[in-house]
């Protein structure tokens, strides 16, 4: 069903004013957004073209697969992810259309943010051992002093330092800046993880004919509604989409599982099986939570919002009374 079918075919629950904290982004803004990401992707890029000829020497004299390799191929495959999410995350952020499609844009940012922090550990990996940073401890000075000898050793090694310090630490600061403000609905998924099957009834049949729409109320606030869709089998197809998305979920995790470990023709034991296998478990149990606990913080963000309405109206009726 279209977004504008959705408006037609839903009534007005609940609503609430949301305070413009900041404006939807400028094109000036969405332009360097863009850069960054281009300028961080090449860094990034340099990292392994520099290391290839090292990684093809090393499997020509062995065929099992190194660390070195492995991060290879995760930069490479972040790279391309991160083209991809960059380009839509640009145009949708600070947009009343994310404002208007809040879980797709709450799940790409999520995605986004992992996508970060996997490139920012290949790519300092990558250049930690392109320039054997590693020797910073070998010699018997202070820190400081083994930290100049390699910054100063190379013009190349003066560029790679320099661009890990105004590229991937300023990542890294968003990294934790994302992770420090919504740490608590992380905390409410590790929580719903451990009730995992009622998490999961809960996720699959509780508010599929529920969406949320924004609209400009005035220069200072959002108008947030609650809506409630009437259409006819709605809930329904809603509850099957949720849960064939569920199912491919599962499919990646299983995959990924198979890739890592040969579980065909392993002897399963207690011990393997929660060695090897239950992390893969919980990890599928936690992204289900996660799900569960984004759209239980929106409802959470409305009913607080509508409590604060009914002030606010007063004050702005006070104001133009006077």
């Amino acid at each position: 069903m279209r977004y504008s079918e959705k408006i037609k075919y839903s009534d007005i629950i609940l609503s609430g004013l949301k305070a413009k904290d900041r404006k939807i982004k400028s094109t000036k803004a969405r332009i360097f957004g863009i850069i960054f990401s281009i300028i961080f992707i090449v860094f990034t890029l340099i990292s392994v073209i520099i290391k290839l000829p090292k990684i093809e020497r090393s499997v020509a004299e062995s065929n099992e697969l190194t660390l070195d390799t492995l991060m290879i191929v995760i930069a490479l495959l972040a790279i391309f992810t991160r083209g991809i999410i960059s380009v839509v995350m640009v145009f949708m952020k600070k947009s009343l259309f994310k404002l208007n499609h809040m879980a797709a844009y709450e799940l790409m940012e999520i995605f986004l943010v992992l996508n970060l922090i996997i490139m920012i550990i290949a790519n300092i990996y990558n250049y930690y051992t392109i320039i054997e940073i590693n020797k910073l401890w070998e010699g018997a000075g202070t820190f400081m002093e083994n930290f100049k000898d390699i910054f100063l050793k190379t013009p190349t090694n003066m560029l790679i330092i320099t661009g890990i310090l105004i590229i991937d630490l300023p990542a890294f600061l968003k990294f934790m800046a994302y992770i420090i403000t919504n740490a608590f609905t992380f905390f409410i998924s590790l929580v719903l993880t451990i009730i995992f099957p009622v998490t999961l009834v809960l996720y699959l049949v509780k508010n599929n004919r529920i969406f949320y729409e924004y609209e400009d109320y005035d220069k200072d606030y959002y108008l947030i509604n609650k809506r409630y869709v009437r259409k006819e089998n709605y809930g329904i197809s809603v509850f099957i989409r949720k849960s064939l998305w569920l199912l491919v979920l599962a499919g990646f995790f299983f995959l990924f599982m198979l890739a890592s470990h040969d579980i065909f023709h392993v002897e399963m034991t207690v011990n393997l099986f929660f060695e090897d296998y239950f992390p893969y478990i919980i990890t599928y149990c936690y992204v289900v939570s996660l799900l569960f606990a984004l759209e239980w913080r929106m409802d959470r963000i409305v009913v607080r919002l509508s409590k604060n309405t009914r002030e606010i109206k007063k004050n702005e009726e006070e104001e133009d009374n006077e």
